[in-house]
């Protein structure tokens, strides 16, 4: 049986995604850290992190 919850924030998630492209006028990926699994490609998205919005 599914989460509600989790299908919300799923449903969220992907409009997100989706609302950024629109705005940006180009395909993205985008990715949560525990998506990231390959230990290179992690290092160099910590490398170049930057703060968007901080709360």
């Amino acid at each position: 049986m599914r989460n509600p919850q989790q299908a919300g924030v799923a449903r969220r998630f992907c409009s997100f995604a989706d609302s950024l492209e629109q705005l940006l006028g180009r395909r993205i990926d985008l990715l949560t850290e525990a998506m990231i699994r390959n230990p290179h490609f992690k290092a160099e998205v910590d490398r170049s992190r930057e703060v968007v919005i901080e709360a």
